[in-house]
């Protein structure tokens, strides 16, 4: 088989591998509740790819339900995107803001690395940098780096609130990596023009 044949068959296959499944990091429905309590919010275990958090806010005559959680993002990992699963189905607006640190103890916008109110019609986008630039909030650049971060949901609405958050982990590039790629990318072209 010629280099480049070889060289093409090689991308085409790298290009068509299946995408990475979606995984229930928690669903209240299965794993209980999410926390209630800021300073003990339920832990996240995160995967590459796809975190799946399934849960519901509202006032359901009792006082707010309101979930609370963290997770870890390792090092050489970082959060691309965060985007609302179709089930989300607050009555209006609900909120969702972030907080550095594995608790949530912020009483203000000022004090959240950043918020945002969120509708159904957001479902399907990457909300990250709309939360990132949060009005009066801390801010962060997106993708979210390696470090422990907290999550509050909340909907004040009458009635239960169901959502879906996608959590999408993905590896840092490393520069070796990239330069690499583009090496070989560089001598395709080369050998094809070579061989024309």
């Amino acid at each position: 088989m010629p280099k480049i044949a070889w060289a093409g068959a090689l991308l085409a296959g790298l290009l068509l591998l299946p995408q990475a499944q979606a995984r229930i990091a928690w669903d209240e429905s299965v794993n209980g509740d999410l926390s209630g309590v800021g300073t003990a919010p339920s832990v996240i275990s995160l995967t590459l790819g796809s975190n799946q958090i399934i849960g519901a806010t509202g006032d359901l005559g009792a006082g707010v339900d309101i979930d609370y959680f963290t997770l870890t993002i390792p090092t050489g990992w970082q959060l691309s995107s965060l985007e609302l699963l179709p089930n989300t189905a607050p009555e209006s607006a609900a909120f969702l803001g972030i907080q550095a640190g594995n608790q949530l103890t912020a009483k203000t916008a000022a004090e959240l690395l950043g918020w945002m109110h969120y509708a159904a019609f957001d479902t399907g986008q990457n909300l990250l940098p709309r939360i990132a630039s949060g009005f009066g909030a801390i801010g962060f650049t997106v993708p979210l780096k390696a470090g422990s971060y907290s999550f509050w949901v909340q909907d004040y609405d009458p009635g239960s609130s169901p959502y879906g958050i996608d959590l999408g982990i993905t590896a840092v590039p490393e520069p070796a990596t990239a330069l690499t790629m583009l090496l070989g990318l560089a001598g395709i072209a080369a050998l094809r023009r070579r061989q024309a």
